[in-house]
């Protein structure tokens, strides 16, 4: 049996381009792009996010980089921004092997919230600190802490709310910047 899915694994990561998430060795294509230009509003989200962390020397974003999160299971996931704290860059190489402390995706109308509850089930399960869901069509952000599994704890912020977080406690941006 693993055997079989570290074959798949490797083949998974060979393929280029790859817009797509392994699950326990089975391919999954995220939901459609959002009406207002999905890369647009992550480059904005990347740039503030950016901008912060790189003045308060907390650590390093990436767009669109795979996690995996475990290798003998095929769990391989890509959100849309991928931060790591300072000190814990030596899990990046051409994607991250662990989980880092904290992800970012946007959702869209076609998001399945079976999926996404999966996503947040993983990525605390194998240690990620804090989920950022940015969903635009309902013009907010739920910021997620992880533990254990679950969900520590859920704060929801309007797009005229300055966005805060453990990890990001200073951050003063509000989602309604980025929508326009």
């Amino acid at each position: 049996m693993f055997g079989t899915v570290i074959v798949v694994v490797q083949s998974f990561m060979a393929e280029k381009p790859r817009a797509r998430d392994l699950i326990f060795g089975t391919g999954r294509k995220p939901a459609a792009p959002l009406a207002i230009s999905h890369d647009k509003l992550v480059s904005r989200l990347h740039t503030a996010l950016d901008a912060y962390v790189t003045s308060k020397s907390l650590g390093r974003l990436w767009v669109g980089i795979e996690i995996v999160l475990d290798r003998r299971e095929g769990i391989i996931l890509q959100p849309d921004i991928t931060f790591i704290v300072d000190g814990r860059e030596s899990i990046v190489s051409d994607r991250v092997w662990g989980p880092p402390d904290m992800v970012l995706e946007l959702t869209s109308t076609l998001t399945h919230s079976r999926h996404l509850e999966e996503r947040v089930a993983w990525f605390s399960l194998y240690g990620v600190r804090e989920y950022w869901l940015v969903q635009p069509q309902q013009k907010d952000v739920a910021i997620l802490e992880l533990a254990h599994g679950g969900v520590r704890r859920r704060t929801l912020f309007d797009d005229v709310t300055p966005l805060r977080s453990p990890l990001l406690p200073d951050f003063d941006r509000c989602l309604g910047e980025w929508l326009v």
